[in-house]
């Protein structure tokens, strides 16, 4: 006897996919799933990195995740972007190989332009602002030293040594050369000491006569001397004495 119906299947037969009659969305009333069939496992695996990169790249820039290390943070996100890019099939944080369609890999490559524009955005505003603050405190405390020597007092002591904030032109950046701390301008007072006494010994050993020991411990404080110019901030370098003749 055949089935009538809609369908091979026919309208009242029960099963998987084929709820009772009784349960069955009727016209005109409200949707069981507003939110739609959901995505397979499989494009829900390879849409995840994309989205979850979306969301770090909003908020590189000061926005970041509690506790996290803004380098590793930012280095974190570059290398997920890039790997999504690329069509890498491990590149997603549930840990499963999915194949990266052309639309996840061409979204990839827009976020990651964006991150590279606004990380170069904002290294360019970071070492503004680092250059005007290192130029403020090297005005700064000059300043105060020529007004101590004008005076006759004893200059201030300060650290960092206004001398020692070296601003490389034309990129702005600005590193620190000497001690920072008051343990480190201890460790820099012992090392200048030595230092000193090393350009007292060379100093000794050239009034003296020319002999080939003497040559060769002259040689070798020389060398010394060397090693503690390439340690100490420039601002204190000392000339290196000729070899005995």
């Amino acid at each position: 006897m055949a089935t009538s119906g809609k369908g091979p299947k026919g309208p009242d037969k029960t099963g998987p996919g084929n709820p009772p009659k009784e349960y069955r969305w009727k016209p005109g009333c409200a949707s069981p799933n507003p939110k739609g069939r959901p995505p397979s496992r499989k494009r829900k695996i390879a849409l995840a990195p994309v989205d979850k990169m979306a969301e770090l790249v909003e908020r590189v820039g000061g926005m970041m995740t509690k506790g996290a290390n803004p380098v590793e943070y930012r280095e974190y996100v570059h290398l997920k972007l890039y790997d999504i890019a690329i069509g890498k099939e491990d590149a997603n944080p549930i840990g499963k190989r999915a194949k990266v369609s052309t639309a996840d890999r061409l979204a990839a490559i827009k976020l990651l332009g964006e991150y590279e524009r606004e990380s170069a955005r904002i290294l360019s505003e970071g070492r503004q602002q680092q250059f005007n603050a290192a130029m403020d405190y090297k005005e700064r405390w000059t300043a105060k030293f020529h007004a101590a020597e004008k005076a006759g007092r004893p200059v201030p002591t300060c650290l960092p040594h206004p001398d020692d904030m070296i601003v490389h032109m034309p990129s702005g950046r600005v590193s620190i050369v000497g001690p920072c701390t008051p343990a480190e301008q201890i460790e820099l007072e012992e090392r200048v000491a030595n230092r000193d006494e090393i350009v007292a010994s060379l100093k000794a050993l050239s009034e003296g006569e020319p002999t080939s020991a003497n040559k060769r411990l002259v040689n070798k404080l020389r060398k010394v001397l060397r090693g503690y110019n390439e340690i100490l901030p420039p601002r204190l370098a000392v000339e290196v004495p000729p070899p005995l003749r």
